[in-house]
Formats: structure tokens, C-alpha cells, sequence
């Protein structure tokens, strides 16, 4: 089995990559050659004019509900490769790049994530797609959805949550998994600031959960993932998780939309099963009276990165879009 990092928690092996990354470049490895292999960035979806900037929007497919898809953090449209091709068979179905993410320009400022949900409801309707939406979010991405769809519950047709945090998470985990959790955005600042030099094309530490994607999805996510501007959105975003725990509270609170909750049945690397049984009992108060579900050989990444668990997903997201 691919061994897979865990966007939050990569602890040593980050560490030591960052670390040999920087001692090439204080070795005077190439920066040129390490750029030159990436090539262009493929762009199948379209920029949509959002106030001053323009975000990257990929709609594919046809059929109601239009779903638009939220991805988690440092995730960007590619991430929902395998989901988005399932539900566009029958559906019409929205990925795209939150600002200064993936191809988005944009988000030199602190995330907020009632303007995050603002900004998407502009972009969907100035980019004509038709609502109510069924809202999908991964991981940090399921909690945006539901504050959009608190938000803008008359845009909302139904959310759904893949493998969510909870707004009380650093609070109810042991605390090395809590700061694991907080050493993650160090470790994100840090990579932002050593991809300008090259660094980052020479050491690629965030590569392997995008190992099972499309070839075209996996190519994309090999520029994203050296670029500063992502990497340092990314680490914004992060660092905003009091605002976005205080957004997510309220919007559990607030929402009146139809819920579902679809939850990873396996541990991720570094993770022991206790950790994940707690991690679903979290899940399990946020559906609530909702929809519940477990993908039981799925960990947090391979939940919508691999082709059968995605496909998994797809199939819940179509019985609530059909029930809702």
C-alpha cells in the first residue's frame, strides 16, 4: 500500500525533507532545472471574475443538483478528480480553487471563512450555474460548506461532509495530536518561504497522497504543490482555524439544510485506531439527526483521493442529492 502523508501531521519525515531541501539549496543544486520538469499547469475549467480577482472554476456534466465540491486544506480542484467524473455522469458538478489556492490568484490577506463562503456564492452565480446547490466538502472543506450553507441557505440544497473536523477538535485530542496539528502550518510557512528558491522541486515532501490520482490531476497537483502562493494561502488558512472553529460552531448551529456525514473507517499513518474511533464519535455529533456513514478501508486522504473509495462517496452524494 502507497504510504501516504498526512497534511497535518507529517511530522519527522517533513522535517527531515524541509531540512535536506535546504541543504541542497545551501549546496547550490539548480534551481532552473529542479522548475523546468513541471511544465504548464493544465486549465480545463475557466476564471470567473470574484470582485477584484478571478477564481478558477471547473464545471463538468449535466443534471440537477448542480454539486459544487470544497476541498480540504492545501487541496485545490484536482483533488476531487476521481468524485467529480463519478457525479458528472448524471449531474452538473462545480470543482474549484478557493482564493490564492491552485490556480486562484488572490489571498495576500488573513482567511476569514464567512467571506470565503461570500466569495463562492459570487462566483457561482456570476459564473450562471444553477442552485440550490448540493454542497461536498473535504476534510477543513466540509466545514466551509456548511458555513455556506448557513450562510446562504437559499443557494443550499444539502451538504455533505467528508471526513470533517470538529470545531472542538484541538480540545478533545490528545495533546501530541494537537500539536501536530499546530507544527503542520509551521511547517507550511516554512515550505512557502523555500519554494521561491527551488527547494521544494527538489524535495516534493507533500507528493504522496496525489499518487493515486488521474495522470492529469496528478501533474497539476505536481506544480501546486511547489508553488509559494498556494503554499502560503494554504498556511493562512491553517493559522485562521480559531475563526473557522468559531464559523464552523455557528453554522452547526444554524443550519437547516439536509446533512450527511461520511466518515474514514481507517486509521491514517501515525494514527492509531483509537485515535480514529474518537475522530468518528466527533463526526457523529456533527450529522446529528443527519445521514451517517463509514468508508471502511478509506483513511482521511484516500477517502476521495482513491478510485473506489471515491467512488463510494459519489454513490452517498447521489442518494442525498435524489432524497433531498
Amino acid at each position: 500500500m502507497t504510504k501516504r502523508f498526512s497534511l497535518f501531521a507529517l511530522g519527522r519525515r517533513t522535517r527531515a525533507a524541509l531540512a535536506a531541501g535546504a541543504a541542497l539549496l545551501l549546496a547550490g543544486a539548480g534551481v532552473t532545472a529542479l522548475r523546468a520538469g513541471d511544465g504548464a499547469m493544465p486549465t480545463p475549467g475557466r476564471f470567473v471574475a470574484v470582485g477584484d480577482d478571478a477564481l478558477y472554476l471547473d464545471c463538468r456534466g449535466a443534471g440537477s443538483p448542480t454539486i459544487v465540491l470544497e476541498a480540504g486544506a492545501t487541496g485545490f480542484a484536482e483533488t476531487w478528480a476521481w468524485v467529480q467524473k463519478d457525479l458528472a455522469r448524471d449531474h452538473r458538478v462545480c470543482a474549484y480553487d478557493r482564493a490564492g489556492m491552485g490556480r486562484s490568484p488572490g489571498g495576500a490577506t488573513a482567511f476569514h471563512p464567512a467571506e470565503s463562503a461570500d466569495r463562492l456564492d459570487v462566483l457561482l452565480k456570476n459564473a450562471r450555474e444553477p442552485g440550490p446547490y448540493l454542497m461536498v466538502g473535504h476534510s477543513l472543506g466540509g466545514a466551509l460548506a456548511l458555513v455556506y450553507a448557513a450562510r446562504h441557505p437559499e443557494n443550499t440544497r444539502a451538504v455533505v461532509m467528508v471526513d470533517p473536523p470538529h470545531p472542538d477538535l484541538l480540545s478533545r485530542i490528545p495533546r501530541a495530536a494537537a500539536d501536530d496539528y499546530v507544527d503542520f502550518a509551521a511547517k507550511l510557512r516554512l515550505a512557502s518561504r523555500l519554494a521561491p528558491l527551488g527547494v521544494m522541486h527538489a524535495v516534493r515532501p507533500f507528493s504522496g497522497p496525489a499518487a493515486t490520482l488521474p495522470e492529469e490531476a496528478r501533474h497539476a497537483a505536481a506544480i501546486v504543490e511547489v508553488s509559494p502562493d498556494h503554499l502560503r494561502r494554504s498556511y493562512r488558512e491553517l493559522a485562521a482555524w480559531p475563526e473557522v472553529e468559531t464559523a464552523f460552531r455557528d453554522a452547526m448551529r444554524d443550519n437547516r439544510r439536509p446533512l450527511m456525514v461520511i466518515a474514514a473507517g481507517t486509521p491514517t499513518d501515525g494514527r492509531t485506531p483509537e485515535f480514529l474511533q474518537s475522530m468518528q464519535d466527533m463526526q457523529r455529533e456533527i450529522a446529528g439527526g443527519g445521514g451517517f456513514a463509514i468508508v471502511p478501508r478509506a483513511d482521511h486522504y484516500s477517502i476521495i483521493l482513491d478510485p473506489k473509495s471515491a467512488a463510494t462517496v459519489a454513490h452517498a452524494v447521489r442518494v442525498l442529492g435524489v432524497k433531498s
